[in-house]
């Protein structure tokens, strides 16, 4: 174990204060500070991570032909790296980290597509959002990294981490703590080990060929997945001032998803559980809209967990699920407005069948509780069939059940 003196404490944080307490600093000043703190890297593990923003200043204000005895104001990301001097050291001091045998080896690599990672058999991989496409490919491949280390390592702590890359700038700057030719990369390392460090994880980066990376690499350029769409959330933002407050959304990732908290179907940097058929459903309100294929296990798990749910599906009478969505009904059905951008993809694409007016959608609220779907279905007026009498379609009594107007848009018409 390494660790600073008190001495040398007292005289960083005597330092800091004074620097604190002015309006503007010389650059020669700064210079000395990022000495006295680049010197404790030994002692203090994460002391890269909180002078990167004094060592761009300084730097920026040299390439703009300042000197030594030109004095500059502290930019915001500067005075918080001091501060955390101020009220961190302490505690670190004498922490440091040593390497160690890794405990899990993760793959990832970015193209400007999506992200791709791979774990042991286990792989996963998304697109980028829109903000996320417009990055450098080597921001890209470090966040890769860390959406391929959340994805993986969530749940893990004490232990030490290898991360294989074939980026080699994403690897120094997490090797290195941060940098200071790039901001955005250094910002993006500095969230990442905050992660880990929180964890009392090591991480660990390791250049890997791009030849040997090819699961990683696959995934981050096949994304095609026929499911991945995102009902409107204006129409979402209704059903839940409606219906809500939904708590979690059951089949959805991180860039479609309509709450924070949501199950994934494949590991995913921010989902709260993978595969919604192996988590626990809460009581409290749940949003699914799942594949269409699964609508019976759903309603099978609705039924098994006890569960209220708000539950999106087509409007297909003739499908053996449909009764039993009917037996579980707590209120009434809500048809939801036709518009074209009623179901949208992460690229932004809408629906075909959306926009051909070949996929009319219904909001249901269901409850896998007998006792609650008997107690709304008993206040239903006798309206079905009577004995000598044609009955009404099924279409014409569900629809009868469903409220006009309960979005600004006009319903939706149905084909018969």
């Amino acid at each position: 174990m390494l660790s600073l003196p008190s001495k040398k404490l007292k005289v960083i944080q005597k330092e800091i204060r004074s620097i604190l307490n002015k309006h503007v600093i010389s650059l020669r000043t700064i210079a000395r500070i990022v000495g006295l703190l680049s010197a404790s890297i030994q002692a203090i593990f994460p002391a890269p991570l909180h002078y990167r923003a004094l060592q761009r200043l300084k730097i920026r204000h040299f390439q703009n032909g300042l000197g030594y005895s030109d004095e500059v104001p502290l930019s915001s990301d500067a005075k918080e790296e001091l501060l955390w001097w101020l009220q961190h050291v302490q505690e670190w001091n004498g922490k440091t980290i040593f390497n160690s045998i890794p405990d899990l080896i993760i793959e990832s690599d970015a193209s400007l597509s999506g992200w791709g990672a791979r774990c042991g058999s286990s792989s996963t991989g998304s697109k980028w959002s829109h903000s996320e496409a417009s990055l450098h490919i080597n921001c890209l491949e470090l966040l890769a990294g860390f959406f391929a280390f959340k994805s993986f390592a969530t749940n893990r702590s004490h232990c030490c981490i290898l991360l294989r890359m074939d980026n080699i700038s994403a690897v120094q700057y997490i090797n290195r703590l941060g940098g200071t030719r790039s901001e955005i990369l250094t910002n993006i390392a500095k969230e990442f080990w905050h992660f880990c460090l929180i964890r009392h994880i090591v991480l660990k980066a390791e250049y890997l060929p791009g030849l040997s990376n090819s699961i990683a690499d696959w995934n981050s350029r096949y994304l095609i997945d026929a499911s991945d769409w995102q009902l409107n959330p204006i129409i979402f933002h209704s059903l839940n001032t409606l219906w809500g407050p939904i708590h979690l959304d059951l089949f959805a990732s991180r860039l479609n998803r309509q709450v924070p908290k949501f199950f994934s179907w494949r590991p995913d940097p921010e989902t709260s559980g993978v595969d919604a058929f192996l988590q626990i459903w809460p009581p409290d309100k749940n949003y699914a809209f799942p594949p269409f294929a699964l609508i019976p296990r759903v309603l099978l798990q609705i039924y098994i967990q006890k569960s209220t749910t708000i539950l999106i599906t087509p409007w297909w009478p003739t499908q053996s699920w449909f009764p039993q969505i009917l037996g579980m009904l707590i209120d009434f059905p809500r048809i939801l407005p036709y518009s074209p951008d009623l179901l949208i993809n992460p690229s932004g694409e809408r629906h075909p069948l959306i926009l051909s007016h070949q996929l009319p959608l219904v909001a249901w609220l269901i409850s896998g509780l007998p006792k609650a779907s008997q107690t709304f279905l008993n206040q239903l007026k006798i309206s079905f069939l009577k004995p000598g009498l044609q009955g009404r379609s099924i279409r014409n009594i569900v629809c009868s059940l469903i409220p006009q107007n309960v979005f600004p848009d006009s319903s939706p018409q149905f084909s018969h």
